[in-house]
């Protein structure tokens, strides 16, 4: 593990479980925003609340049809520089589920 202010490395023991969850992340077209899916935004959004994307992650909902991530979440680390999120700032995207 590598701390990314300090660049020093470590090593930590890391449980995992028949629950635990992985996530892989692959580079994709427009083909992959199909309706039913949730989209997770990230960009600024203009006078009219258009969005410019910068990254959209695209998942399944959970088992009750919802989206859990994404918009109204609990918020994360900023960007590139950027401030941490809220989960409520229409302007730095949001979820939709179609």
């Amino acid at each position: 593990m590598t701390n990314p202010q300090t660049k020093k490395t470590s090593t930590k023991k890391v449980t995992v479980t028949s629950s635990t969850t992985y996530t892989k992340q692959q580079t994709t077209s427009s083909s992959a925003l199909v309706v039913g899916q949730c989209a997770a935004v990230q960009g600024k959004a203009d006078d009219s609340g258009t969005v410019s994307a910068t990254s959209i992650t695209v998942s399944a909902p959970d088992s009750d049809g919802s989206c859990a991530s994404g918009f109204g979440g609990a918020g994360g680390p900023g960007g590139q520089g950027g401030p941490g999120g809220s989960g409520n700032d229409s302007s730095d995207g949001g979820s939709t589920n179609g």
